[in-house]
């Protein structure tokens, strides 16, 4: 009886088993169906996501009232009764100045547009010396400092205006004299060309009251400001790659801010979460029709840019504009704890503000129109010059050749690739045809490589393996660089003593702490710009002796602090005088993530963002810094060893004109794990062999054809699908879809593209 129940029992358990079974595979299949099923619609609202670029499109009815109720037009009579007087015309733009708001129009003679420095269509109910004045002071009491400082404008101070004409009318100079708070400034305004150019010349500042101390100023914070959702357009920001923000919805509840090329160490000890490399910005009105790029030509140093949005704080407008720090607040320490009150300096900083508003018009007003507008204006500068073309194009290989690690006693150095492996990769892939290769030597010296910079001059292997690597590479197209760091430095170097360490304008040292990981923190500290000089000029004929040119820059073009130094304090503007010294040493050099005033110095450029910060109101992503740079610099992915994204991340970097890049090792990677370089957790040549020369192939198969060219256009043809269009006839077509897609002649299979 007892063998009969287990014998049903365990016939009954067995059928339990195969039912609960074949439940769990029916909901599986259901869970994958509708996984299928939804997909579409997943990756639908992927392409239209702040990822990607979106589609152009106008609806009729609300371009239309656009047209109608939301665009400036005046007559002569008008515009005398508003009291403006026209100060300068050219063969573009007409400028009219009123003085008492100190406000400005600006009319594009091409397509008859107005551009206002005030906040246009405001309601009976707005307060109209908030939204009409071209400029506002934000000041503090200097016997009761504190960070809440306090702003005015010109109307509500009710200062006084005074102008007079520029030599051949080209604009005015006015004198703004805040007679309550002290504050005098002399501003021209005029006419370039194409550009309306504000300049502040900051030894023209005037500060006649000892009560108060300027901190910042907003010029024409309204120019170009948008009411509401009634324009057809967008706000840019450089921010990364480049963001768009449409004007389409509130944003009640934030707003942009951030400093112009990073933080300032001088008075924070925290690393920026934007990047700002260019000191642009801007506003499309109607995409096809009207628009403008700012530029700041002089001022970018102690600027910020402040993108606000309708809806914040009960505004309803739209509008951009730089500020300008005349004085940054830190702390008056008193004790070792670092403690004390708040403070600025005694001393302005003597920097002068000069801004071009270069104006947009037709094809030339969207996002590619003002990348193109800045790429001429660095071109006229001397900044960029074109390259000459390539049949193929460049592929970086950034190669870790040794670590520190911990020892006994001391460290040990962990050899990663040696000079030899380094040439035996380097052949490897010239044997299947990628000759333009760009070979970055990390950890050369004897010094290691992470945090113990700036490096002894100690080849860490033969001089002959060293340049053998060199002399194979440079008899065909490629180059050998080796890396440097001259502002960067920490306990763990063995060259600065710590009189050579920067302090922050409270005097303090300056020391920036990093988490790496969750075990990994570190303590980074920075050199007085004249000590990285130093270093650099001691160094140059070192490695001269050791037959090495070509330096790679890894914090030179993106690092810029304010300092304190010997009883005085120092801005950016000075420390960049210092850093600017040593490419013209070492002549043209490659740069790792630069900001745009080290363009001029850089010969590569490493680590390009392939996206923006993605707030969440940012709308598009969109390749303004490569549309700059195209056909003028070569500049190279982030390292694709840890591209999360697949064959998307690779067509982003086609769509971009990005240049592939790895970081490598010829050991394996584990060799790694007791040094700083730890957090490189993949980058055995071995393993990624087949996928660097897959990815190459693909990339360079389309960029190839279009190496020296510049982007003349970018278009969104539908959700996912995108055409670049170059100077020289190419253009590319994209498809970033999991289907095919027929777009007239061209048809463009899933995640795939195609050059025409």
């Amino acid at each position: 009886m007892v063998k009969k129940l287990k014998s049903v029992f365990i016939i009954a358990l067995i059928l339990v088993l195969i039912t609960l079974i074949s439940l769990n595979a029916a909901a599986e299949k259901m869970e994958a169906n509708l996984k299928i099923a939804n997909y579409p619609y997943i990756e639908q609202s992927l392409l239209a996501s702040s990822r990607f670029t979106t589609k152009e499109e106008k609806d009729p009815e609300h371009y239309q009232e656009y047209l109608d109720n939301y665009t400036l037009k005046y007559t002569p009579e008008e515009l005398e009764e508003k009291n403006y007087q026209k100060s300068a015309e050219n063969e573009y733009l007409v400028l009219y100045f009123e003085p008492a708001s100190f406000s400005v129009l600006l009319q594009n003679k091409k397509t008859g547009y107005f551009w206002s420095s005030n906040a246009e269509f405001l309601t009976e109910t707005e307060r109209r010396t908030d939204y009409r004045t071209g400029l506002w002071v934000s000041y503090v009491i200097s016997t009761n400092i504190s960070r809440n400082y306090q702003t005015k404008n010109l109307l509500g101070e009710k200062a006084e205006v005074k102008h007079t004409p520029l030599p051949d009318n080209k604009g005015l100079s006015a004198t703004v004299n805040f007679s309550n708070l002290g504050f005098v400034f002399e501003i021209k305004l005029y006419l370039d060309g194409l550009d309306f150019v504000v300049e502040v010349p900051s030894v023209k500042i005037q500060e006649n009251n000892p009560r108060y101390r300027l901190v910042l100023i907003h010029l024409f914070p309204y120019f170009g400001s948008v009411r509401e959702d009634k324009y057809p357009g967008y706000m840019f920001i450089p921010d990364g790659s480049g963001a768009l923000v449409r004007f389409k919805e509130e944003i009640p509840t934030d707003y942009y801010y951030a400093k112009y090329y990073g933080a300032d160490f001088g008075y924070v000890d925290i690393p920026a979460n934007r990047d700002l490399t260019l000191p642009v910005f801007g506003m499309i009105h109607d995409v096809g029709t009207n628009g403008f790029i700012g530029i700041i030509e002089s001022g970018d140093t102690i600027a910020d840019l402040s993108a606000n949005f309708w809806g914040y704080r009960n505004s309803n407008y739209f509008w951009i504009t730089p500020v300008y720090n005349y004085r940054e607040f830190y702390t008056n320490v008193i004790d070792k704890s670092e403690s004390g009150a708040p403070t600025v300096s005694e001393y302005l900083n003597a920097v002068d503000l000069k801004v071009r508003y270069r104006i947009l018009s037709n094809e030339d007003a969207d996002y590619v129109g003002m990348g193109r507008a800045y790429q001429e204006f660095l071109e006229e500068k001397g900044v960029l010059t074109l390259q000459e073309k390539r049949e193929a194009i460049p592929l970086a290989l950034d190669l870790i050749i040794s670590e520190l690690e911990p020892a006994l006693l001391g460290k040990r150095l962990v050899k990663m690739t040696t000079p030899e492996q380094a040439l035996e990769i380097y052949r490897d892939l010239q044997a299947v045809g990628i000759k333009n290769q760009r070979l970055n030597l990390l950890g050369w010296s004897k010094s290691g490589f992470i945090d113990t910079a700036p490096y002894k001059i100690k080849l860490n292997a033969s001089k002959k393996a060293y340049r053998t690597l060199i002399d194979a590479a440079e008899k065909e197209e490629a180059k050998v660089y080796f890396l440097v760091d001259y502002i960067l430095t920490s306990s763990a170097a063995s060259r600065p003593k710590n009189t050579d360490l920067a302090r922050r304008m409270s005097k303090t040292k300056m020391e920036l702490k990093l988490y790496r990981s969750l075990n990994d923190t570190a303590y980074l500290n920075f050199l007085f710009p004249e000590v990285s000089l130093e270093f650099a000029e001691k160094d140059y004929s070192k490695f001269q002796k050791l037959g090495i040119e070509n330096l790679a820059f890894s914090s030179l073009g993106n690092t810029l602090f304010s300092y304190y130094q010997n009883g005085k304090r120092y801005n950016r503007s000075e420390s960049l005088t210092y850093y600017q010294e040593i490419p013209k040493i070492y002549g043209k050099s490659a740069f790792y993530k630069p900001n745009a005033y080290m363009f001029k110095a850089a010969s590569e450029y490493y680590q390009l963002p392939l996206y923006n910060s993605q707030h969440h109101y940012f709308t598009d992503l969109v390749p303004f810094l490569p549309i700059v740079l195209k056909g003028y610099l070569d500049y190279y992915s982030p390292y694709l060893n840890f591209n999360a994204l697949g064959k998307e991340q690779i067509l982003n970097l086609i769509d971009f004109g990005i240049n592939p890049s790895y970081i490598l090792t010829a050991e394996p990677t584990t060799k790694l794990l007791y040094t700083k370089a730890r957090n490189y957790y993949s980058t055995e040549y071995a393993d990624f062999r087949e996928q660097i020369i897959e990815n190459y192939q693909y990339i360079n198969n389309a960029l190839s054809q279009v190496h020296g060219a510049r982007i003349i256009a970018r278009e969104v043809l539908d959700a996912g699908i995108v055409k670049v269009s170059y100077e020289n006839g190419k253009a590319i077509y994209l498809n970033y879809r999991s289907t095919d897609y027929k777009f007239g002649e061209i048809y463009l299979q899933a995640k795939d593209y195609l050059v025409v």
